[in-house]
């Protein structure tokens, strides 16, 4: 299980889990935990999945009211059985979700060029970020 499934990731200035931030240090601090902040790692999923046509349940899809722990996007899949079928989507997460993303976009992924010196877990979860940024302009692009 990646480090980033086990630890909350706190933004390192004001210290709350929902601050864009926290998931992205190019973003400013908001100094808020308020959900649905513009850059959060829910609003960079929600537009990863428009760019791929990828359906899920916006009810379930949000952090925890208590905790603010956030899984993923609940994914709808049509046909299913039952319930257990379904699963959350988190390409920030799960190397499998970040390649079929690319796969899916065809976004090009070059990692041979800046991971000097960086442990093995880094650049995982590095090319895993760069994958759904990417998948996210291009959401962002869309009507």
């Amino acid at each position: 299980m990646p480090l980033s499934m086990t630890k909350m990731i706190l933004c390192p200035v004001c210290g709350n889990k929902r601050c864009p931030h926290a998931s992205d240090h190019d973003l400013p601090c908001t100094g808020s935990n308020e959900p649905g902040q513009a850059g959060s790692v829910y609003q960079i999923l929600e537009l990863a999945a428009k760019a791929a046509a990828i359906e899920y349940d916006p009810s379930r899809s949000k952090p925890h009211p208590v905790s603010g722990a956030f899984w993923g996007l609940w994914l709808v899949i049509h046909g299913e059985p039952n319930e257990h079928t379904r699963r959350y989507w988190n390409p920030l997460a799960d190397a499998g979700d970040a390649l079929r993303l690319a796969v899916k976009l065809r976004i090009p992924v070059q990692t041979d060029i800046c991971f000097k010196d960086v442990s093995l877990e880094k650049q995982y979860a590095a090319t895993r970020r760069a994958i759904v940024l990417a998948a996210a302009e291009i959401g962002k692009a869309m009507p």
